[in-house]
């Protein structure tokens, strides 16, 4: 099975076969994509609101690159909000 960009090698295993089509993406390839996202991200730091306000621009910017159907809820936006403001920001700023 050929992998999606949003899909890390390592959890492959964990995937649906064949991949869902019209369905909420799960939060696992949302956070699988975060690392791609990250470098982007990091380059924009200025202070809490503005990392948050970034963070749902390159949200959305996922959700538009993502196949027909496949498409994060709110909740798993959120969560992946919540994942870069600890794990990549956090870093940034230590």
């Amino acid at each position: 099975m050929s992998l999606p960009w949003y899909v890390l090698p390592d959890h492959a295993a964990d995937l649906p076969d064949p991949l869902p089509t019209r369905a909420p993406l799960p939060a696992q390839y949302i956070h699988n994509a975060l690392p791609r996202l990250a470098p982007v991200i990091r380059g924009d730091i200025r202070n809490g609101r503005a990392n948050s306000r970034r963070a749902r621009l390159a949200f959305a910017q996922l959700a538009e690159a993502l196949p027909v159907g496949l498409l994060p809820s709110r909740r798993e936006v959120e969560s992946g909000v919540r994942w870069l403001e600890r794990e990549v920001w956090g870093n940034a700023h230590s």
